[in-house]
């Protein structure tokens, strides 16, 4: 998968592959939505990297195991968080969600990055790598 620019800006969602609380305990994916987004994401001082997915679309589904990976593996040095995008239109919209997953990096509430679509851990690891060590 490719990095793309921050400024893309498509509406329509749709899945990548197939056109179809606000705390969590230590090393699990934070469950985010437009009411704890600002405060868990924006407001962090550190690193994040949040997926926004929809349950029904087969490449999230097949990303879960990797994202509850990361959050283990980055558990104390970057956030990882999900947003569930049919449920959180405000949000897909505000980030310009076009297809899904999405993965968004965060360093001190800034986008740094986002990948999207399907992805192996050792790309979204490197990602997550860089927006910890950005300025």
């Amino acid at each position: 998968m490719r990095l793309l620019p921050t400024a893309t800006a498509l509406l329509v969602l749709a899945c990548a592959g197939c056109g179809s609380t606000p705390t969590a305990p230590s090393g699990a994916v934070v469950e985010l939505n437009a009411s704890n987004f600002d405060q868990v994401v924006l407001a962090r001082s550190g690193a994040s990297m949040v997926e926004l997915f929809l349950p029904t679309c087969p490449h999230c589904q097949a990303m879960v195991s990797t994202v509850e990976r990361l959050a283990q593996d980055y558990s104390g040095r970057a956030l990882v968080g999900r947003v569930d995008v049919g449920s959180q239109g405000s949000l897909a919209t505000g980030y310009r969600v076009s297809a899904v997953p999405t993965f968004v990096f965060f360093r001190q509430g800034r986008e740094v990055s986002r990948l999207v679509g399907e992805d192996s851990y050792a790309h979204l690891s490197a990602a997550l790598d860089a927006a910890i060590a950005a300025p």
